[in-house]
């Protein structure tokens, strides 16, 4: 398999019920958490990639603006087999909410996304700052969390192969403007490999993370290993 999106097909349609991820809002196993199997998150994965379809053409950039959570991992996937880029980003800071803000214009501006994704309640509260978000408030806004799952038979595979780009991991912005990095299907596949032959983890082990999702560490480490 030459791609990400070749193996998440494949997931999705051999071992729907088998776990593909656990997240554990307050950390603890005795908290609140959410248990995905792979045909649980097939199905969230290929509805938004649909809305996806309806809203976006191929290679449009789509910027992901989630807290912590599944609906991050769903709404990446979602655009890879959209055959759309996506574009990981800090979500906003309650505690440092105008540096935060600065900095997801700027990478709004710097990749001009087709449109955003996040959650409901992401999106009101974008609504309740209104135009303190400046460009992002020209673009559309989708909270995936919202679709309809049943939404996913209407997806078409994208023409997707290892020189495509799957994402751009911007950089943190600690000295200078963050500055988009293009990401391809191939350059993942093969970090992968180099994971899995230095890990000799397999299928029956568990991965555990406290890294933030939309992190390259914390994005190709755990989440697509």
């Amino acid at each position: 398999m030459q791609t990400l999106n070749e193996i998440l097909v494949d997931r999705f349609t051999s071992q729907p019920r088998a776990r593909a991820l656990r997240y554990l809002h307050h950390g603890t196993l005795d908290g609140p958490m959410e248990t995905w199997s792979y045909g649980d998150l097939g199905q969230r994965v290929t509805a938004i990639a649909a809305a996806l379809q309806g809203r976006c053409a191929p290679g449009d950039r789509v910027l992901l603006v989630y807290p912590p959570g599944p609906d991050f991992v769903a709404g990446f996937f979602g655009c890879l087999l959209a055959g759309v880029i996506a574009v990981p980003s800090y979500p906003p800071d309650p505690s440092r909410l105008e540096l935060s803000l600065e900095r997801l214009v700027h990478v709004a501006a710097d990749c001009t996304p087709a449109l955003v994704l996040t959650t409901a309640m992401v999106t009101s509260l974008a609504g309740a700052v209104g135009e303190s978000i400046g460009l992002l408030a020209r673009i559309p806004w989708l909270a995936t969390d919202t679709l309809d799952p049943d939404m996913g038979s209407a997806w078409v595979p994208a023409e997707v192969g290892p020189e495509t780009l799957a994402f751009l991991q911007y950089t943190s912005g600690s000295t200078r403007h963050p500055a988009g990095v293009m990401v391809s299907h191939g350059n993942l596949v093969a970090n992968l490999r180099q994971q899995a032959t230095v890990s000799g983890l397999g299928p029956d082990d568990s991965f555990c993370s406290w890294l933030p999702m939309f992190h390259d560490m914390g994005l190709i480490g755990p989440i697509l290993f």
